[in-house]
């Protein structure tokens, strides 16, 4: 019965210290509001590589211990989203150079992204930035722009 009762004071004190740390591990969840605009009529290839769609943002510093955010999939259900609300077809392609008969292929990457907390700020919500790079190529021509492209996100949990 003693060591029943040392084991389970072990493991409570455990997950206490362990609840006690900074570590982080979530996966980003978010509802994209639909675009107000109308549609460009034109079809898209939107070419997501699987590191983009797989996303996660990693980091280990003073404050910050083994922070893991898992954002590929919402990312990449925002670019899908956005892309069709703007030009109406939107398919995906598995690779940059597969156009499938569209007007234009669209390549998102994430460049930067940070991170702030109400410790951090003095505000009573966490905020995060996000910004892209686009690379939009028509596919009759092969003319090519880029596009930066800033995110933006406020939580209160």
């Amino acid at each position: 019965m003693r060591n029943a009762l040392i084991g389970w004071n072990t493991l409570i004190l455990t997950l206490y210290l362990g609840g006690c740390t900074n570590s982080l591990v979530m996966e980003v969840e978010s509802a994209i509001p639909t675009a107000a605009t109308d549609s460009a009529a034109a079809k898209v290839a939107l070419y997501m590589p699987t590191d983009f769609i797989n996303y996660v943002y990693r980091e280990n510093t003073p404050g910050r211990e083994n922070w893991e955010i898992s954002l590929g999939k919402s990312q990449a259900a925002m670019f899908q989203q956005i892309l069709q609300a703007v030009y109406g077809d939107v398919s995906i392609t598995p690779s940059a150079g597969q156009a499938n008969g569209a007007d234009l292929v669209a390549i998102p990457q994430l460049a930067e992204m940070q991170l702030a907390t109400p410790q951090e700020t003095g505000f009573t919500f966490f905020e995060a930035w996000l910004n892209y790079t686009v690379t939009i190529r028509q596919t009759a021509d092969n003319n090519t722009r880029i596009l930066n492209v800033t995110a933006y996100g406020k939580q209160n949990t």
